[in-house]
């Protein structure tokens, strides 16, 4: 229809054109026939084009309905996506708002005073425990440098120095927020000869630990600051912290609170675990006037003999050896793993069932740990089983996690007298997430890890691109212990002798560095040990400064 009407149009128009030329007719005539008969074509074509584009919106609109419920495609999936970061920051501070309320925190009063290392442990404890009792731990913003490398007036520059008996008015300081808080209800700080050297430097805590780096792979942890932005109305306040290190319950405002006393956790005749290990049925049965005799029972019975004779202070130098009895009707346990009161090698990698039952027959239970270098390093070091009796047992699990406080308070210190962890584990899977905490979770700064990689590679080149031997050189321990030789000489040639049994051992085992070549790029070639001369050894020596 449309065309034939263009058709006819076309053929008026010519037929129009050729009359004019004619002169058969008038000019204004021909224009007024010309307009009616193209304004007529032009609506007729537009509704045309008008009814196609909506037929093809219909069309399109469909298609895209019908991929988005039908499929995840890529185009959906990038759209949700940017509708998520352009929400993201609203949503999430708006949830964050919401949710505090519901949320439930662990507080510590942290033990500024302490060197780095000692520090760190009471953090490993705190994100121990936040995660045990699925709480958010308020993370420390600083703790103390107890020693400045280069002059004072250096590392003051940079940061506050406190010095025990010397008060510092926060009013007339230009400076506030690099400073701690005062104890409450008062606007000075006055440091009571708390700090060991006698001054420390502020030292904000990112400084030594990637924060981030732990929120990210173990969770449980929140950084001050972000737990006032949470918790306090008033976006312009900011604090660090009391300079002591104790808890400010000022930054409790409106949430509930329960404080634990220390009391709880420093009964040392006590032993701390992760959680009670759950009820299980003796092997023997006391109750009973007369008892099955088998070889099992026996063997039971041989076995708590050596628990209850047992002295509970460990003596590394005359360990008790015993010898399995060699009965193959007795393949159940071998009794020269258990050495008074803990076991080694099999028995303490993994549970055991039916000798855990026979320890039942007695009060007794087991618990993951470390020896006694653990202890001294309050690090994951000679993985042992403890044997306890359960009535000396207590559970952090089962003393807090029935308090729904949003902030749970742990008074005072939780380090000296403690094992690794502050605590001792009745699952094996407890004292691996311990591990994967202080190997994995717990690590410094990027640049640190910068520093080391071209440390290495300095010492590796001058040692002609083997292996390097390193020492640290702790100071405090050693003097405490008197483990320091009496001159420098006779120390020096003990740090020698130790850092050629480490060469002497890497050379018969070589094997030991392929973790490290494989996670860090480090030489294969173990350090030589045929040198002619001692002094020629090249190694790297840190002194322990904090």
């Amino acid at each position: 229809m449309n065309l034939l009407k263009s058709k006819v149009f076309i053929r008026i128009y010519e037929k129009t054109k050729q009359q004019l030329k004619t002169g058969k007719i008038e000019g204004n005539r021909m224009l007024r026939t010309v307009n009616l008969h193209f304004n007529r074509g032009i609506r007729l074509n537009s509704i045309v084009i008008i009814i196609t584009l909506a037929i093809l919106l219909v069309i399109t609109l469909s298609w895209i309905s019908s991929s988005s419920t039908s499929s995840s495609s890529a185009s959906s999936a990038s759209w949700k996506v940017f509708h998520q970061i352009n929400n993201q920051q609203n949503h999430k501070l708006t949830t964050q708002s919401k949710n505090h309320n519901q949320q439930k925190y662990l507080v510590r009063d942290w033990s500024v005073y302490l060197g780095w290392n000692n520090f760190r442990y009471t953090v490993e404890t705190g994100l121990l425990l936040a995660k045990l009792l699925n709480r958010t731990l308020v993370l420390p913003a600083f703790t103390y440098s107890r020693a400045c490398e280069y002059e004072d007036q250096e590392c003051t520059n940079l940061t506050p120095i406190l010095v025990n008996g010397m008060s510092i008015d926060l009013a007339a300081l230009s400076n506030r927020t690099w400073y701690p808080d005062p104890k409450p209800g008062s606007k000075v700080i006055t440091p009571d000869l708390y700090l060991q050297y006698g001054k420390g430097w502020v030292l904000p805590i990112e400084k030594m630990l990637d924060v981030d780096h732990i929120i990210s792979t173990w969770g449980h942890a929140i950084k001050l600051p972000d737990f006032h932005k949470l918790t306090n109305p008033d976006p312009g306040f900011y604090s660090i912290g009391v300079y002591d290190g104790k808890w400010n319950t000022d930054f409790n405002l409106d949430l509930s609170y329960r404080k634990m006393p220390n009391s709880m956790f420093t009964n040392f005749s006590l032993s701390m675990v992760d959680k009670l290990p759950s009820p299980i049925k003796p092997l023997i049965d006391r109750s009973k006037p007369i008892q099955e005799n088998s070889a099992l029972i026996t063997q039971c019975e041989s076995t708590l003999k050596i628990l209850e004779s047992s002295i509970p202070k460990r003596d590394l130098d005359h360990q008790s050896k015993r010898t399995a009895i060699p009965d193959v009707r007795l393949p159940n346990w071998d009794e020269s793993e258990i050495r008074g009161s803990y076991m080694v090698g099999k028995l303490a990698e993994n549970d055991n069932l039916l000798l855990e039952s026979c320890f039942a027959s007695n009060g007794f239970r087991s618990a993951y740990g470390y020896g006694m270098l653990g202890w001294w390093m309050k690090a994951p070091y000679e993985p042992i089983k403890n044997i306890k009796r359960l009535q000396n047992m207590r559970g952090w699990w089962d003393e807090l996690h029935k308090f729904d406080e949003q902030i749970l308070h742990i008074e005072g210190e939780l380090h000296n007298g403690f094992p690794p962890g502050q605590m001792m584990w009745t699952s094996k899977e407890g004292r691996l997430e311990f591990e994967r905490l202080v190997r994995s979770s717990m690590r410094p700064p990027q640049w640190y890890h910068n520093v080391a990689a071209r440390l290495e590679k300095r010492m590796r080149a001058r040692c002609g691109g083997r292996s390097w031997v390193g020492a640290h050189m702790r100071r405090g321990d050693f003097l405490a212990f008197e483990w320091a030789a009496n001159n420098i000489t006779n120390q020096w040639s003990e740090i020698k002798t130790h850092t050629l049994a480490g060469a002497n051992l890497l050379q018969s085992r070589p094997d030991l560095l392929k973790p490290t070549n494989q996670q860090f790029g480090t030489s294969l070639e173990p350090p030589h040990v045929d040198d002619p001369s001692v002094h020629n050894l090249s190694f790297f020596s840190v002194v322990d400064g904090s």
